[in-house]
């Protein structure tokens, strides 16, 4: 976070205890846009940062390294779901210490 972004937190909380004077104060002297300014460049911000520059190129995807990285993910899987088999048939370390049942 900025600091202009930051400041605007700040006094956003503050608007709920203090009087719109004492806002509009803080935003002078913190230089915060008002609510409606700050919604109109977050929204040009977000739309610009939206679509992508057409004069660069997209990377491309090796289907042989797409593969790698699947065959990876999916034997990770399978580890984690035959470490999750092994351990539902352990019992835990404190049924060790228990008293015995008579």
């Amino acid at each position: 976070m900025d600091t202009v972004q930051l400041a605007a937190y700040c006094i956003a909380m503050l608007a709920e205890y203090v009087q719109e004077s004492w806002l509009a104060e803080l935003r002078d002297i913190y230089a915060v846009p008002t609510s409606g300014e700050e919604n109109q460049s977050s929204q040009a911000q977000s739309s610009q940062d939206s679509f992508p520059n057409p004069g660069q190129k997209r990377p491309r995807f090796d289907p042989k390294e797409l593969a790698k990285k699947r065959a990876k993910e999916a034997k990770d899987e399978a580890k984690r779901i035959a470490m999750a088999k092994e351990a539902s048939t352990m019992r835990s370390i404190s049924s060790f210490f228990a008293k015995p049942n008579k």
